[in-house]
């Protein structure tokens, strides 16, 4: 489990995900209270062009502002999404790229309730590889972080705390 105490966590290797076609899925269980700042404690980061970020859910305190983004495709989300993984309890978030949807659709699940759907662009996702990062100034917790080739859009049979 990452505690946010000692700096930040960069996977040691690239990763690749060599189909995407089959969707992809970032997954943790975070706990937090932090809410100051510009916070986006995991990111899956893969060159899309100039942006390098290529999935991530973060906050702003300060704007009580929610940033979601998938293939360099940002959601408008519909509520401070974030303000709901700050209260100090765990929580399941997971951010999924399916193409299998009418046109390709990133989605938001906190606590195995999809919280957004949004269209990205097609063929928004290639096979670049990439790296996890964990935010060394981000203070909370961080446990079972999943990145997986294909999209999961079911999390009550697999996690539960």
């Amino acid at each position: 489990m990452y505690s946010g105490t000692d700096g930040g966590v960069n996977s040691p290797r690239p990763i690749v995900i060599a189909d995407p076609s089959n969707g992809v899925t970032l997954s943790y269980w975070i706990r937090t209270s932090q809410t100051v700042n510009d916070k986006y404690p995991v990111v899956y980061n893969r060159k899309i062009g100039d942006n390098q970020n290529a999935m991530y859910l973060g906050y702003n305190g300060g704007n009580n502002a929610t940033y979601i983004n998938i293939a360099n495709n940002d959601c408008e989300p519909s509520d401070n999404w974030a303000a709901l993984v700050t209260d100090g309890e765990w929580h399941h978030v997971a951010l999924v790229y399916d193409p299998s949807a009418t046109g390709a659709e990133g989605k938001l699940y906190i606590d195995n309730d999809m919280k957004e759907s949004w269209n990205i662009s097609a063929g928004a996702w290639d096979n670049d590889e990439g790296s996890i990062n964990i935010d060394g100034d981000w203070d909370g917790q961080i446990d079972e972080l999943l990145l997986q080739n294909s999209a999961i859009t079911d999390f009550s049979n697999a996690y539960g705390r």
